[in-house]
């Protein structure tokens, strides 16, 4: 047996995903008003603020935040992304979390820094006085980023009542989520995770064929944001793409 399912093992799962009430939505991210006003009018399930050129989870300035929070103040699921808790800007951080109501942090360069859980904790804490949910990310790479493994996180999730977990990937040129966690693994994280109330949002470099594989795993939610660009996912949204993925998702979904 695998050191990770050896730890994973301590969180019983049962042998099979519990339905869920909801169906499995798309998310998302948006670097400015402009985008999100697009996936807005496509009909976008979940929009996510992000500045792709910053980093996987990289921090938008407070000023874009604002606009977007104007655009977004009526949608239904909206987060953003506060980036990574070795170099995040706290008072920022509290500031934009604040205009959102689920704030996404990674947690590279922290495995070897004992004090991450507490830090992650402290500021879990601060975000809720302001309504805001702190969602904690699992790196699939975590090894090339230095992150936390994917069981140390899902048990802070767990212990800390964290309603949310992301599992994304550090690294975005190349290899997409599956080519880091096989689909046994990433099923085992989302029996844990829902048999302990804490829902599943998948993402990393997710292309359009491996929606049926990863909608099996009936999690809360898949992100996207490259799959939709012009180029890359430093690129513009294009308007046709967002469309295109509502439309394949929704499809995806119901058949």
């Amino acid at each position: 047996m695998s050191l990770f399912a050896q730890k994973t093992s301590r969180i019983k799962p049962s042998q099979s995903v519990p339905s869920s009430a909801n169906r499995t939505q798309l998310l998302i991210s948006v670097r400015n008003a402009v985008e999100a006003n697009i996936c807005v009018q496509a009909g976008v399930d979940w929009i996510d603020l992000k500045e792709p050129s910053a980093g996987p989870l990289g921090c938008q300035t407070c000023h874009v935040a604002q606009q977007v929070h104007q655009v977004l103040r009526g949608h239904a699921r909206r987060s953003v992304a506060l980036g990574e808790l070795s170099n995040l800007d706290r008072e920022q951080s509290i500031l934009i979390g604040s205009l959102f109501p689920v704030a996404k942090v990674g947690l590279s360069h922290m495995n070897h820094d004992s004090r991450w859980s507490h830090q992650l904790a402290e500021l879990s804490v601060d975000l809720a006085k302001t309504s805001c949910q702190l969602v904690p990310v699992i790196y699939a790479d975590w090894k090339s980023c230095s992150a936390p493994q994917p069981h140390q996180v899902l048990e802070w999730a767990i212990e800390n009542a964290a309603p949310k977990l992301l599992i994304d990937t550090y690294q975005k040129a190349g290899k997409r989520l599956m080519n880091h966690l096989s689909f046994e693994q990433l099923h085992d994280l989302v029996l844990q995770g829902q048999h302990s109330n804490v829902d599943i949002v998948l993402a990393g470099s997710v292309q359009a064929q491996d929606l049926p594989t990863l909608l099996a795993l009936k999690c809360l939610a898949i992100g996207v944001r490259g799959a939709v660009c012009q180029k890359s996912r430093e690129g513009e949204l294009d308007a046709q793409l967002v469309l295109d993925w509502v439309e394949k998702f929704s499809s995806t979904v119901s058949g």
